[in-house]
């Protein structure tokens, strides 16, 4: 029997973590579930930081995620990516996911660290490759690369000495990376250095 990576046509997007992420968008879902389950199965999320990500509980994310599961089995939903004149209409959803992605990395839920740097990294990544295929329109995607430059721009800033966080107002704005301020959305390149 095939594996899930062996079953998904690896000739339309170039990466299996997005591809996917693509297979989680499926039609039968709805959209709260569909980020959901890409959060928890291929962002590796814990219950908390999708009930962070979506303003929500604890309770209703398990619920969610046991409903989700369920509808891949009632409806025998395969693990295939869809014909490439599909992609586009998962795309919303993918990038909502590659945003929360980001989103707890700009400001963690449950680790040491305030920020975590990887995460973001692996948003940008997300997005870069999502903007290098040719079989999907990638105009948001754009975007969302922008706002990722843009937002990681401050990390240098949004700390004290303690590792305490400082609001806006507070920040010294010349510690913020002019250059990912800069930055094109379709640079290649770390948010991370300075």
């Amino acid at each position: 029997m095939p594996t899930v990576q062996e079953i998904i046509n690896t000739n339309t997007i170039d990466d299996d973590q997005l591809r996917m992420m693509f297979v989680c968008c499926h039609p039968s879902l709805s959209t709260e579930a569909q980020v959901s389950l890409i959060l928890k199965t291929r962002c590796g999320f814990s219950v908390a930081e999708i009930a962070k990500a979506y303003v929500s509980n604890h309770d209703t994310i398990e619920k969610r995620l046991y409903r989700t599961r369920q509808s891949f089995r009632d409806n025998h939903v395969q693990f295939e990516l869809p014909p490439a004149v599909e992609l586009n209409n998962r795309m919303d959803n993918v990038l909502m996911a590659i945003y929360l992605l980001f989103n707890e990395g700009y400001n963690a839920t449950q680790h040491d660290e305030l920020i975590r740097k990887a995460l973001m990294e692996e948003a940008l990544r997300l997005c870069e490759l999502i903007c290098r295929s040719p079989s999907v329109n990638h105009s948001n995607a754009h975007a969302l690369m922008a706002l990722i430059f843009f937002t990681a721009s401050r990390n240098e800033a949004r700390q004290d000495a303690d590792g305490n966080i400082l609001l806006l107002k507070q920040q010294d704005i010349t510690n913020w990376n002019k250059q990912l301020i800069q930055k094109r959305h379709s640079s290649p390149g770390s948010i991370c250095g300075r």
